[in-house]
């Protein structure tokens, strides 16, 4: 028998219910249920996400348009932020960041998403030769046995393209079809992956608390999407900036709004709001934080092969 995280507790309505929990050895494996009555309430701003994520590399949402009240970024300051569950780890860049972080595997059916906790979490850095440089581990939380947080990732999974290739630019004839190609980033392999889908995968799940610097410099996290969520800010600037690649013709260009390679594309996020990009498009840069701290959390949805899927695992049994 299947026992529920909320069976005794009304909740609003939402996008995903958690339906049950299965419990594992690494953290609970949820399955969510797609509400049909609460879906076409938030089918249309997800379609939107999806369709500018394909036209522009980027999109903007809120957690309101999602289906989240205030409530939700209050909860989570005080059940993640504002306790050691995010903390300062010696070698961390910027030094005075405080970081936590999850990886969840997802897999979508026809009606339900299917979500279970990764077995690692770590992070492992490369060279530009392909090199392995160092392993990175964080404190961990285990987001899925908290049923909003669960649902909130299920919302965020539902705003990204779930095929891979896509076209990107309003005009065909300067669309692209976008694969594994990086030129720019510390990954070493060039893996063409055109054609498939993003039915399954992992998600990484990262919770920053900063308090002046907020990234060391314009960067690419070498993952297909990354997502910035708002929870809280004290303070004034920490506003981001996409900064589009070379490859990018003047055609799609002109659809973001800039005229030339390198000039950044300015989206200061206020508290909750919701930024996903496409990584291989854009470098992304913060500037300084001027005042007492900034609560997000970055989200990347990972390519192929960054974290072994459970089936992976149990053929390696």
């Amino acid at each position: 028998m299947h026992e529920s995280l909320d069976s005794h507790q009304p909740q609003p309505a939402r996008l995903w219910e958690v339906s049950y929990v299965h419990p594992d050895e690494n953290g609970p494996r949820v399955t969510l249920d797609l509400d049909r009555a609460s879906a076409e309430r938030y089918r249309l701003e997800h379609e939107n996400m999806v369709d500018s994520l394909r036209l522009r590399g980027f999109a903007l949402t809120t957690d309101e348009a999602l289906g989240f009240d205030p409530s939700f970024r209050c909860s989570l300051q005080q059940n993640y932020f504002d306790t050691d569950k995010v903390r300062w780890h010696e070698g961390d860049r910027p030094a005075d960041r405080e970081r936590a972080r999850d990886v969840v595997y997802y897999s979508w059916g026809d009606a339900e998403l299917y979500l279970e906790e990764a077995s690692d979490t770590s992070i492992v850095r490369y060279d530009n030769n392909g090199d392995f440089l160092r392993r990175e581990d964080y404190s961990r939380i285990l987001t899925l046995t908290d049923p909003e947080l669960a649902r909130w990732i299920g919302a965020c999974l539902a705003c990204v393209p779930r095929e891979e290739v896509f076209m990107l630019g309003s005009d065909l004839e300067d669309a692209y079809i976008l694969s594994r190609k990086y030129s720019s980033t510390t990954w070493a392999s060039s893996v063409d992956i055109a054609g498939q889908d993003l039915l399954e995968g992992t998600m990484g799940i990262n919770f920053f608390r900063t308090h002046t610097n907020v990234v060391g410099g314009p960067h690419h996290d070498g993952q297909k999407f990354i997502g910035i969520y708002v929870v809280g800010k004290e303070g004034t600037g920490a506003d981001n900036m996409l900064i589009p690649e070379a490859f990018l013709e003047r055609s799609i260009l002109q659809d973001l709004g800039v005229s030339m390679p390198g000039e950044p594309l300015h989206t200061p996020l206020r508290p909750g709001d919701l930024l996903i990009f496409f990584d291989d498009m854009f470098e992304h840069d913060v500037t300084p934080l001027v005042g007492n701290q900034r609560d997000v959390i970055v989200f990347t949805i990972d390519w192929p092969g960054t974290y072994p899927s459970p089936y992976d695992e149990m053929l390696q049994v």
